[in-house]
C-alpha cells in the first residue's frame, strides 16, 4: 500500500518536472527568437549609423577624430568613460518637481503629462 502512494507521488513529481521542462524549452525558443530580432535590429542600426556618419563627414568635412572626440564627450556625461550611455531611470515632473520613473507617461503625484523635451530623452 505504501508503495502505491510512493509511486503516485513519484509520478506526480515526474509530471511536474516534465511540465517545467516544456516551459523552459518554450522560454528558450522565445528568447532565441528575440535575440535574433535584436541582432537584426542592431545590424540595421549599424548600417544606418555608418551611412549617416559618412554623409555628415563628407558634407561637413569632419574627421574620424572629430567623431571619437564627440563620442568621448557624450560618454563622459554620466561621469565615466566606459563606452556606455547611462540614462537615469527617473526624471523630475515639470509641474510638481517630484521624481517619477521613465516608464510613466504622466506624473503619479499630480497627474501632469510628461512631454519629452529632448529627442533622445
Amino acid at each position: 500500500m505504501v508503495n502505491l502512494f510512493w509511486n503516485l507521488y513519484q509520478q506526480r513529481r515526474i509530471s511536474a518536472a516534465d511540465a517545467d521542462v516544456a516551459i523552459a524549452k518554450r522560454k528558450a525558443v522565445d528568447a532565441s527568437a528575440r535575440l535574433e530580432d535584436l541582432e537584426l535590429t542592431v545590424e540595421r542600426l549599424l548600417l544606418i549609423n555608418q551611412a549617416l556618419w559618412e554623409t555628415i563627414a563628407k558634407h561637413q568635412e569632419l574627421t574620424e577624430e572629430d567623431l571619437l572626440e564627440k563620442v568621448n564627450e557624450i560618454d563622459l556625461r554620466d561621469g565615466k568613460l566606459d563606452g556606455k550611455l547611462k540614462r537615469s531611470a527617473f526624471r523630475k515632473c515639470k509641474q510638481c518637481g517630484r521624481s517619477l520613473h521613465r516608464r510613466h507617461s504622466k506624473c503619479i503625484f499630480c497627474g501632469a503629462p510628461y512631454a519629452e523635451d529632448k529627442a533622445f530623452g
